[in-house]
């Protein structure tokens, strides 16, 4: 089954507004924020709008790590989800795989020494 199969659509309006309930609630820097980003970030890269899905999973990452630490699973889950498209892009590309640095030009769009940086992270991971 795809990880992302189901309605992302119809999702995205319940988590908006799920997300502003939240912040309401706890403020705008809480465990559940975090939460709430990772899962509008989930379901924007499902949908194909990576940019959006990428900035939501940064500020979702910064929080988790700020509250969290950088080794909670839920840091490293969100460090995950960044990391996700772009291993996909240099899993597709042998030449990246000798040379990283020169894939660059294929991760246009995303914040490439962000991005190679959780890479890292989440190869060691795995």
């Amino acid at each position: 089954m795809s990880p992302c199969a189901g309605d992302y659509q119809e999702a995205l309006p319940v988590y908006e507004e799920s997300l502003k309930i939240k912040k309401y609630t706890y403020g705008s820097e809480h465990i559940d924020v975090a939460e709430g980003l990772n899962n509008m970030g989930v379901t924007h890269r499902c949908l194909g709008n990576y940019v959006d899905a990428e900035a939501l999973h940064e500020e979702s990452s910064e929080m988790y790590q700020k509250l969290l630490g950088i080794d909670h699973p839920c840091t490293i889950n969100v460090l995950g989800e960044i990391s996700r498209p772009l291993l996909l892009v240099l899993a597709s590309s042998t030449p990246c795989i000798r040379d990283p640095v020169s894939c660059v030009g294929l991760l246009s769009g995303h914040s490439a020494l962000f991005s190679f940086r959780h890479i890292t992270h989440d190869l060691l991971l795995n």
